[in-house]
Order: C-alpha cells, then sequence, then structure tokens
C-alpha cells in the first residue's frame, strides 16, 4: 500500500519466514526462516533479498541459512542485522555476517528497532537467555559491536520500538523507556494495564505463575509526539498519552499480536491471528 493502507495491491511471491523493509527505502526487502533455537527441524532456506519491493527476490544469502533479519538499511556497504538464536550483525549487506554476544553466550534476540533509518548511530535489540531479558544499547559508529549500554533486568519477553527520540520498550512488568539512547531508564509503567502485566517491578518478587493474559505483544511510540505510545495485548489496544502514567483500553480485540500506524491518515492497524482491522489512531 502506498496510501496508508486505504487500497492495497499484490506485488510479488510471498518468502518463508520474517520479511523486512530497510529502514530508509521500503523498496529493499529481507526474509527469513529462523532455525528453531532447541535444534530441531533446522531450516534450510537462505535468507533472501528483494530490490523492487518485493517483486522479483534475486538475492539469496545461503550464509545465512536458518536466519531472519530484524533490522536492514539500503544503499553501500549496508547493515543487516538478524538472528539465528545468535545475534548476528552484517555491514556488507547481508554477504557475511559477525556474532555479537554482549550478555554472553545464550541470549537469544527477540526484538530490535534504531533510532534513524541509517543504522548508523544507536540500534537496541531485546534479548532473552530463557528468564532474564534486557534491551542492549549498540553505538553503531563501533562496528565491532562492543560499545554498548544496557536497560534494567527483566524476565520473559519484550518488545521495542523507537521513534521521536523515544526508546520504548513492552515487557511482561509494564513499559520502560529512554530519552538520551539508553544511559537513563524510565520507572515501569503499568498504571491500567491490570490483568495484562505483572503487578511488581522485576526484582521485587517473581510470580509463582504467568496468568495467560500476561504480556504486551507490540508497542508502538507516535513519531510526532513521544508522549503518545500504543500497546498490542491478549485483551486489545492500549494507548496512552501522557507517557505511560496511564493506559486506556482503546480497541478490545482478542489476541493482537502487530500494531501499525499511519499519522498523516489518522489509522491504526490491529493484527491478530485470524483477523486484521483497521480503526482510528483513538481507537474509533
Amino acid at each position: 500500500s502506498n496510501d496508508g493502507g486505504k487500497t492495497w495491491e499484490n506485488v510479488g511471491p510471498r518468502q518463508a519466514g520474517e520479511m523486512v523493509a530497510a529502514l530508509n527505502d521500503p523498496n529493499v526487502l529481507y526474509a527469513g526462516e529462523r532455525n528453531a533455537c532447541d535444534g530441531t527441524n533446522p531450516v534450510r532456506t537462505p535468507l533472501v533479498r528483494s530490490r523492487n519491493g518485493g517483486n522479483t527476490w534475486p538475492d539469496s544469502f545461503w550464509n545465512a541459512t536458518g536466519t531472519r533479519p530484524l533490522l536492514v538499511n539500503a544503499g553501500q556497504n549496508s547493515i543487516v542485522i538478524a538472528d539465528d538464536c545468535n545475534l548476528l550483525f552484517s555491514f556488507t549487506g547481508g554477504q557475511d555476517f559477525f556474532f555479537v554476544e554482549p550478555l554472553g553466550v545464550g541470549y537469544v534476540p527477540m526484538d530490535a528497532a534504531a533510532s534513524d533509518p541509517s543504522l548508523r548511530e544507536f540500534v537496541a535489540v531485546a534479548l532473552n537467555s530463557g528468564g532474564d531479558s534486557a534491551v542492549v544499547v549498540f553505538d553503531m559508529r563501533d562496528t565491532t559491536g562492543s560499545t554498548f549500554v544496557t536497560s534494567p533486568t527483566f524476565f520473559f519477553n519484550a518488545k521495542v520500538d523507537w521513534a521521536d527520540g523515544r526508546l520504548a520498550v513492552a515487557t511482561d512488568y509494564g513499559v520502560i523507556f529512554s530519552d538520551d539512547n539508553g544511559e537513563t531508564w524510565s520507572d515501569f509503567r503499568r498504571n491500567g494495564l491490570d490483568g495484562v502485566t505483572f503487578d511488581v517491578d522485576p526484582g521485587s518478587s517473581l510470580p509463582f505463575f504467568r496468568d495467560n493474559d500476561i504480556g504486551l505483544y507490540d508497542i508502538v511510540v507516535d513519531p510526532t509526539n513521544r508522549n503518545r505510545m500504543w500497546l498490542a495485548s491478549t485483551r486489545g489496544v492500549y494507548m496512552t498519552e501522557n507517557s505511560g502514567q496511564s493506559w486506556n483500553l482503546i480497541v478490545r480485540q482478542v489476541n493482537v499480536e502487530s500494531l501499525a500506524i499511519s499519522i498523516e491518515n489518522d489509522l491504526l492497524f490491529v493484527a491478530s491471528p485470524d483477523e486484521t482491522t483497521v480503526f482510528t489512531l483513538n481507537g474509533g
């Protein structure tokens, strides 16, 4: 779609796995499927690339089988950040990758976001070891991946978004954010998120069980107003207009997995396993 989702056209064949558009050129797409991290049913398909919006996929990177793209940019010496149950960086458009292990061995990427479309300033990656989780913010001016800061540690899942200077992280404990590239962080904000987040901070006490409704599955920061954010949950979509001091359920829809917005067209796209629905940004 080129008009904020009002109309759609089929431009080419669907590729296996997850598909990511370059942040600085939506015609450049990467697609790939990650291996299961327990080693079962290894994926034999390569990471692939399209340069014409998905019409054709002529570029296959067989050195990156079983790999899903997380973030990419387009251009000479383009950057690809990917995941094969390890965090991978490429500064050659996917021709070769190297491992990055900021927290040690065994941390699997969950999500990633960038401070700018070039991927050459700061990149945030949420990592999970099977229990402990954290968001690592890399200074991409160091191409070795060894210059970084980390968020507070928490447990279980995380999703990230970065817009209008704000890096926001949705966790099972609520939302935290940083407005200074990960140097300092807010408290966990969950007022109004009763039933979809734990009611304690990480480290206070570990919950004895994780209710099926617990979990935030996507977060979007308004690129024109960082104080406004949206969350996906099992119960629907929550929105804040005051940096998470309070959250309101604006869309009731079961098992929302992902969100997208169009500021220009005042549209909120809400995706669940069985349907995708469209609302105004305020849920109308």
